[in-house]
This record gives C-alpha cells, sequence and structure tokens, in this order.
C-alpha cells in the first residue's frame, strides 16, 4: 500500500512525499516516480523487414494491329506476401519527341511468385501525351515503375526494361467464309462455294438465289456477276436494297440475316454470282480538348469526365459499324464566357497545336491529315457552358472531310436547355456520326433517330412521345450506309 500511497502522491502532488517514516521535501523537477517498468510507453510493433521483390517485364508480342492492346506478362517474386498496387509505362516518340506516360492498376496479392498479364493501351495520355498509330513506325515502350506494399509499407521498384514496338494496318476480314446457297426455280445450281454460285439452264423464267450472312460491322456485299440479260434484285430480310456501283448496302446488318439474289432472266443461258462481304477494324484516336466539362454548374447536373462519355458513345460505333473511338490524351482549355462554338473551335485548334508541337501550331483540317496531327485521327471539344448550340462539326468541305466535333452542356437555341449527364453519349454520338457524313434530320419528315432533330414547334412533343433525338442511338439505314462508304473512302487505309 505504501509504495502505491507514493506513487500516487508524487505523481498528483508533486512536491510531497510521504513515507511510513516521515515527510520529505523535494524540487518538483527533480521528482523520480519509482516504476517497475522503466520504459512506460514502448513501441509494442517492431519495424518490419522491407520485402525481397524480384520484377521482369515482357512482351507477348512486339507487334499488334493499329488500336490492339500489346499483351505482355509482369513476373513477380517476393520473400513474404505483398499488395501489388500498379505499374506505370513511357512511350517514347522520337517521330515527335514526345514522351507519353500510362498507369496500369493491379490489385492483385502476390504469396511467394505470381505472373500477371498486362493488357497495355496505344494510347499513353500522361506527361506530354502520346500515342502508337502510325503503322510501320518503331515506338520504345519502357517499364517506369511498380508500386506494391508489405504491411503498412509502401515501396516503389524500378524494373529496367525498355521494348520496340511497332504496329500494321488490321487486315480486310471478308464475313463471307461459310455461306450455303439455296437454289429456287427451275435450273441447276451447278457450284457453289463460300464466295461463289453459278448457275446452268436458265430458259427465261425468274429464280431466287439465296444464303444466310452472319457477322458484323460496317459491312457491306460486293458482287461480280456474269449475268446477262438479266435483271436483279437484292433482299436484305425480305427488304429490297438497291446495288450501287457493285456492291448491295447492308446497313444496320448484325447477326444473322437473310440475303437473297431474285433474278429475271430472259432467254437461255446461265449466270454465275462471286461474292464478298469485307470488314475492317477501325480505331479513331481522339485528342480530349476539355473546357471544365466535369466542373459542377449551377444546373445541378454532376458530370463525369469527357473520356467516360467517349468509351460509352464508342460502343454503338463498335457494334455498328466495327469503328472504335479511343481518347488518347487530353488537352486543357483556357476557360472561355463567349458562349460561340466557333470561336472556342478556334481556341481549341490553336491549343492542341501549341500544346501537341503540331504543325503550324494548328490542329489539322480534313482527311489524310493524321501525321500532320501526330497519328491522331479526330479531335473532341467539349465545355460545361452555355453555347449557341448544342454541338457541330468542323473540317473542310467534301467526304471526309471533317474530324473536329464540338458538344457543350448547354444551349442558347433551344431556350437555354442544360443537357443531362444520361444524353451526354448520345450527343457525342450524334456529333461524331457527321464527322462520318451522316446528316442533320427532322422528326417531322424521318424516323426516330440518334440524327432527327427537333424544329422549335416539335420539340416539346417529341420529348412528351419519347422520340425526341437525345433519347435515340439507333440511326437509318441510309445514314449507317453513308458512314460506310466514308469510313471506307477516308479511314479503309492508312497512309502517312
Amino acid at each position: 500500500m505504501v509504495t502505491l500511497q507514493v506513487k500516487l502522491f508524487a505523481v498528483f502532488i508533486g512536491v510531497i512525499l510521504v513515507t511510513a517514516t516521515g515527510i520529505y521535501w523535494f524540487e518538483s523537477t527533480n521528482i523520480q516516480v519509482p516504476d517497475d517498468d522503466p520504459d512506460p510507453d514502448p513501441d509494442p510493433t517492431p519495424t518490419p523487414t522491407a520485402p525481397e521483390v524480384s520484377l521482369s517485364f515482357t512482351l507477348t508480342s512486339n507487334s499488334t494491329y493499329r488500336g490492339d492492346n500489346f499483351q505482355g506478362i509482369l513476373a513477380v517474386t517476393s520473400d513474404q506476401p505483398i499488395s501489388l498496387h500498379n505499374i506505370s509505362f513511357s512511350l517514347n516518340d522520337s517521330n515527335y519527341n514526345r514522351t507519353g506516360q500510362q498507369i496500369i492498376p493491379l490489385n492483385s496479392m502476390v504469396n511467394t511468385s505470381a505472373s500477371i498479364p498486362i493488357a497495355l493501351s496505344p494510347a499513353f495520355p500522361g506527361g506530354s501525351g502520346a500515342v502508337i498509330a502510325q503503322p510501320e513506325t518503331i515506338y520504345n515502350i519502357s517499364v517506369a515503375e511498380v508500386i506494391f506494399n508489405s504491411s503498412e509499407f509502401y515501396y516503389s521498384q524500378i524494373v529496367n526494361s525498355t521494348h520496340s514496338v511497332s504496329i500494321t494496318d488490321p487486315p480486310v476480314h471478308d464475313q463471307a467464309q461459310n455461306l450455303v446457297w439455296e437454289f429456287i426455280g427451275n435450273a441447276t445450281l451447278a457450284s457453289q462455294n463460300a464466295t461463289h454460285a453459278s448457275i446452268d439452264g436458265l430458259v427465261n423464267q425468274t429464280y431466287i438465289l439465296q444464303t444466310k450472312i452472319n457477322g458484323t460491322g460496317y459491312t457491306r456485299i460486293d458482287y461480280n456477276s456474269t449475268t446477262i440479260n438479266s435483271t436483279l434484285n437484292f433482299l436484305i430480310d425480305g427488304r429490297q436494297v438497291a446495288p450501287n456501283n457493285g456492291y448491295v448496302p447492308i446497313g444496320n446488318y448484325l447477326n444473322e440475316t437473310d440475303f437473297a439474289i431474285v433474278g429475271k432472266f430472259n432467254g437461255t443461258g446461265s449466270s454465275s454470282f462471286n461474292i464478298s462481304i469485307l470488314t475492317k477494324k477501325i480505331t479513331l484516336f481522339a485528342v480530349v480538348a476539355n473546357d471544365q466539362w466535369e466542373q459542377p454548374s449551377i444546373d445541378g447536373f454532376n458530370f463525369r469526365g469527357p473520356e467516360f462519355y467517349i468509351r460509352q458513345a464508342s460502343t454503338h460505333f463498335e457494334y455498328t459499324l466495327n469503328v472504335s473511338i479511343v481518347p488518347a490524351v487530353r488537352v486543357t482549355l483556357p476557360p472561355t464566357a463567349l458562349p460561340d462554338l466557333f470561336i472556342l473551335s478556334n481556341i481549341a485548334r490553336t491549343t492542341v497545336g501549341t500544346d501537341l508541337g503540331l504543325v503550324n501550331a494548328t490542329w489539322a483540317f480534313g482527311p489524310g491529315t493524321f501525321k500532320e496531327n501526330q497519328g491522331y485521327d479526330i479531335l473532341l471539344i467539349f465545355t460545361n457552358k452555355t453555347m449557341n448550340n448544342l454541338g457541330v462539326v468542323l473540317g473542310t468541305q467534301g467526304q471526309g472531310a471533317f474530324n473536329m466535333a464540338i458538344h457543350a452542356r448547354g444551349s442558347l437555341n433551344t431556350g437555354n436547355y442544360r443537357l443531362p449527364p444520361q444524353f451526354a453519349d448520345n450527343l457525342i454520338q450524334h456529333e461524331v456520326s457527321h464527322i462520318f457524313g451522316a446528316p442533320d434530320r427532322f422528326t417531322s419528315t424521318s424516323e426516330p433517330s440518334v440524327m432527327t432533330k427537333s424544329t422549335a414547334d416539335d420539340a416539346l412533343i417529341d420529348i412528351i412521345s419519347g422520340i425526341f433525338w437525345l433519347f435515340q442511338i439507333n440511326w437509318l439505314e441510309d445514314d449507317i450506309q453513308t458512314m460506310t462508304d466514308d469510313l471506307i473512302t477516308t479511314y479503309w487505309d492508312y497512309t502517312f
């Protein structure tokens, strides 16, 4: 008990020490309190030993098609469990003296060893921004570092690994691989294979040659026929389609479709057809010029970054036209208070041109300007302002001439209408479709689609009836074929 009393008085009074033998006076600054534990607040957790980690990165292939990811393997060994957070890469584009960076989340636990697959995008938006876009050009990819942790301590480890890579233009793919032809008529189907059919013994008759086609992408049926003295009609799912310069426009061709050739033969003889159904993957790399698109505004809407909505809109083009739109690099624009899309476009062209070091410090208009624009295909501009229109495309005149589109969150022409976030990808789909040649249409004269706009008189009734263009994601058949022709003309071959 005495010992307990000594400690209590010493702690709380600090100047008087009471014991069983008397009272003693001490200077308070010199009091030493007896304690069984010489260290009253020790650290019970020793500093952990840093893990010994070995890292290496290899590419599965040093070449791929334009727009495809590069596949690689990150090999990891560790003498204790670790958690991998991310791996970063840098891209050196010596052609334009640019260095881009790309960070890939890993979110992987490793006990002793692991081989982790890595999908490396051709777009490196960090740093000054760079993209692997030009075929037959050598680029250098370096692994910068890997971030991981053991216990509560984080570590960064450099990986000395550099890889020279290149890309090639994707091949044209013929989807007419497994066609089985059926002949209806009073003649003989003499021969057939996946892409060819010939008919003998035709005498003043109408016949049908039909098959099923299956595929996706912006496809058309190219045909070559030796038929003479004959009138030909073509049916897609029972709908008659007029041929155009040796091909049949397929339109919204998805999954399995019935294709039929209806011939009316005059006289006696034979007919033969050679069929090809061509498609090709096209990837368009977009520069994103951003004027505070996702910044909160007085309208109360919360927007994500432009890249999110570009990827949403891209799914429509991928599904129907076999075209992917990849947001490759972002350029921040100086804020502008003027509600004019054309003024904004000029600001964007020069800001992007300066930031990316383009020829004449300006984004180049028109077809065939991939090289001038450092391999980037289109410029997509975004602003949170209310402008004179929700959007516009710009370029030179002629097919394939447009490579620039603006998207605004508000429009003065529609009564200061402010765009809700759920319609952002519809707006992008509409404007990018203009880049590929699809025209504006109106609900008063055309079936509802993403291209049909409403006049001021029709807007309210169109919204109430659910046919307002921002509600739509479909294209009309004619517009799909227009975009198909434009894509084939402008982007089928990449010539730098």
